[in-house]
């Protein structure tokens, strides 16, 4: 199969993706944190995309970002916590995508989902494909 696909299926109001995406070095994991809090911090206006953020919160002590949102069209109601962890395995840095539902109709709730986790894996290869200079402006931050 060439195309990915998210690899898991939500349990009650979580939703825990495994993302497909690892790294060697943990400066370039935390880099990759601010990047992905510096991308959630710009939307924040329903004509942007398909969610808007109310907060985002940076802990690099804990290797994680915490992400309060709404899912797009407001109409739905539908709000959520998302957090991405960096783990340490063996060597290297993963990352989990960890959404949980706060409101909003489940059935809603899964749809959208779809598209943001693809639109957070895109976040994902973009950075893959940042030149070095510009990583190296995220580690020093």
């Amino acid at each position: 199969k060439r195309k990915w696909s998210i690899p898991t299926t939500p349990v009650g109001n979580i939703w825990k993706v495994p993302l497909p995406f690892t790294l060697k070095d943990e400066g370039e994991s935390i880099a990759l944190l601010n990047y992905l809090a510096e991308y959630f911090k710009s939307q924040t206006d329903e004509s942007f995309g398909r969610f808007t953020t109310k907060s985002v919160d940076l802990s690099l002590s804990k290797r994680e970002l915490n992400v309060n949102m709404n899912l797009l069209p407001v109409d739905l109601h539908i709000f959520q916590n998302v957090k991405i962890k960096v783990k340490k395995e063996k060597g290297r840095f993963n990352f989990d995508l960890l959404i949980e539902r706060i409101s909003g109709r489940d059935a809603d709730w899964r749809i959208l989902n779809r598209d943001f986790i693809s639109r957070v894996r895109e976040q994902f290869i973009t950075w893959s494909s940042l030149p070095s200079e510009v990583k190296k402006k995220y580690m020093l931050r």
